[in-house]
């Protein structure tokens, strides 16, 4: 497996390829990412695996171009948030 970082860097030289990072705006990516979700719907309905896979793949997509765009550190996020996850729900 790739390290995180290569694979945000893979998306973002796609995007620079079809100059998409020089249009997309939080307010589009978010657009996309509801597209996404409601695609990703349909394939889970469908049960069909390839769907989910091509979805979930265009998710992660969009995810990694925010990351990216907003400057936000992947694993320093996440860790951060399952702190809080942890501590929210294992008192319980």
């Amino acid at each position: 497996m790739e390290k995180i970082e290569d694979v945000i860097q893979l998306v973002n030289e796609v995007r620079h390829r079809l100059g998409w990072d020089i249009i997309d705006t939080n307010e589009t990516m978010m657009s996309y990412l509801s597209d996404e979700v409601e695609e990703l719907k349909i394939e889970i309905q469908h049960n069909n695996p390839k769907g989910i896979s091509d979805e979930l793949m265009d998710v992660m997509f969009v995810c990694f171009a925010m990351l990216h765009d907003n400057q936000i550190d992947l694993k320093t996020a996440l860790k951060e948030k399952l702190d809080r996850v942890v501590e929210k729900y294992e008192s319980r």
